[in-house]
C-alpha cells in the first residue's frame, strides 16, 4: 500500500475510537446507577406495611393531592386491609 493509504486508514481509525468509546462510557455510567440502591423508590401499595400506608395517607393529605391515582390507590388498600384484619 502506498503511504497515503495507510495515511487515510489511520485517520479513519482514529475518527471511529472516539464514538466507539462513546457507548462505553454511557454503559459504565448506567451500570453505575443501576447498582447504587434507590432510596426513593416506590414500592408496589400491596406491599407496603400499614403504618406506612397510613402515613403516606396523612402526607398525601397535607399537600392537598387528595384527587391523584396514587392517594385513590393508598385508600383502597386500606379499606382492603381493613377489612382483611376485621
Amino acid at each position: 500500500m502506498s503511504e497515503e493509504a495507510q495515511d487515510i486508514k489511520e485517520e479513519q481509525k482514529t475518527e471511529e475510537a472516539p464514538v466507539a468509546e462513546e457507548p462505553q462510557e454511557k454503559k459504565a455510567a448506567n451500570s453505575e446507577a443501576a447498582q447504587s440502591p434507590s432510596e426513593n423508590k416506590i414500592k408496589k401499595i400491596n406491599k407496603i406495611p400499614v403504618d406506612k400506608l397510613n402515613n403516606k395517607i396523612k402526607l398525601m393529605e397535607e399537600s392537598n393531592n387528595t384527587n391523584s391515582k396514587y392517594y385513590k390507590h393508598l385508600m383502597q388498600r386500606k379499606k382492603e386491609l381493613e377489612n382483611i384484619t376485621v
